[in-house]
Parts: structure tokens; C-alpha cells; sequence
């Protein structure tokens, strides 16, 4: 069974990042945060998004199309998978009252419609059935 890694490879996706925001701190936790965006085959381009990465991981955002995939994708099927908004929540541990969760899914919701694109209609295959890291 291929990997997302494998999966990566073979469509030559790559990160190109926009901006380096450098070291942070949101709620206690320490990261890398990076403006980016995914390359497939050089042509076929996502939207810029936000990827942040704990500072226990080495490699730079670049060296890691398939883990930033790999999140995508599953931050996209976990929306497309669910029954609406307060499944989604109580399945993830929101609070489906919160605002900010609702905004969360929207933002989920958006990734799911260009992901989709972008793997030319191949989301659904590639959430179940390449193996994910």
C-alpha cells in the first residue's frame, strides 16, 4: 500500500514557503510558523495557508510535503466525513457552542473544496486508502 510520502513523490508535490514567521508561542506551545503553499507537477497551486511545526522536528517546512499533506488531508476528511458542524465538534472534542470551533470547521470546510481540487477530485482516495503517517 502506497504512503502519503510515496503519494507526494510520485505527483512531485513540493512547499513553497511564502513568508517564515520564525519562533512562536501560542498557548504554551513552542513552534516554527510558516506561510505556505503546496506545488504539484509545477503547475497545479493550493492557496497559502498557515503550517506551524514544534521545534523538535529538524527539517525545514520544504523538506516536508508529505506530512503537510498528510494534515491537510486530514483536517479536510475529518469535515467531509462528519454530519455537519455539531458532529463534527463532539467527534473532535469541541465545544459546539464555541465560535471559535465553528470557525475551525469553516476553515476545514475550505481546505476540503481546494484540497480536493488540487488532488483533482482524488481526496476521498487518498484519505482512504494511502496510508497516512
Amino acid at each position: 500500500m502506497p504512503n502519503m510520502t510515496d503519494y507526494a513523490r510520485l505527483w512531485e508535490i513540493t512547499v513553497e514557503v511564502v513568508k517564515d514567521r520564525g519562533a512562536q508561542i501560542e498557548d504554551g506551545w513552542e513552534h516554527h510558523a510558516y506561510r505556505v503553499r503546496l506545488h504539484k507537477l509545477g503547475d497545479m497551486v493550493t492557496p497559502e495557508f498557515d503550517w506551524r511545526q514544534g521545534y523538535g522536528i529538524e527539517d525545514s517546512a520544504e523538506d516536508r510535503p508529505d506530512a503537510i499533506l498528510d494534515c491537510l488531508v486530514s483536517d479536510a476528511w475529518s469535515v467531509l466525513n462528519s454530519r455537519g458542524f455539531e458532529d463534527w465538534a463532539n467527534e473532535l472534542g469541541y465545544d459546539p457552542d464555541s465560535r471559535k470551533a465553528e470557525r475551525t470547521y469553516n476553515a476545514c470546510r475550505e481546505t476540503a473544496e481546494w484540497l480536493d481540487t488540487f488532488l483533482e477530485g482524488d481526496l476521498e482516495h487518498v484519505a482512504t486508502t494511502i496510508e497516512r503517517l
